[in-house]
């Protein structure tokens, strides 16, 4: 069940990689607003590797969590389980800060691509 869970993730994060490249690709060659380029895609594949390491590690943790609690119950293992889980949420919360920096970086650089994109059409009428 873990296991598929992961090859689940994997997948959509091939097929993002796989639409993100896409999506730059055809913004880069029709020559439309150039908002999405390489950079941004690095941020994004970035963003889904970590999520998918999470996804994945949080997966891991909980099927050896429960093959130890379930084949050898006693104090020390259920004090295993315990630790594991703990580990995991602070590992989430990692997680979610590293997207949120991200998102953050995303939006910064959308803001600063698009007052570039302004100033370049300004300073061409006014030449013009």
């Amino acid at each position: 069940m873990y296991v598929s869970t992961c090859m689940y993730v994997l997948c959509i994060y091939v097929c993002m990689y796989v639409l993100c490249i896409y999506v730059c690709m055809y913004i880069i060659t029709n020559g439309h607003v150039y908002v999405c380029n390489m950079q941004v895609c690095m941020y994004l594949l970035v963003c889904m590797y970590y999520v998918f390491m999470f996804v994945c590690m949080y997966a891991m943790c909980m099927q050896a969590c429960m093959y130890v609690c379930m084949h050898a119950c006693n104090h020390v293992c259920m004090y295993a389980c315990m630790y594991a889980s703990t580990y995991v949420y602070e590992y989430m919360y990692a997680c979610v800060v590293y997207i949120l920096h991200v998102a953050y970086l995303l939006l910064v650089h959308y803001i600063y691509v698009c007052i570039f994109i302004y100033m370049f059409k300004s300073m061409h009428f006014i030449i013009s």
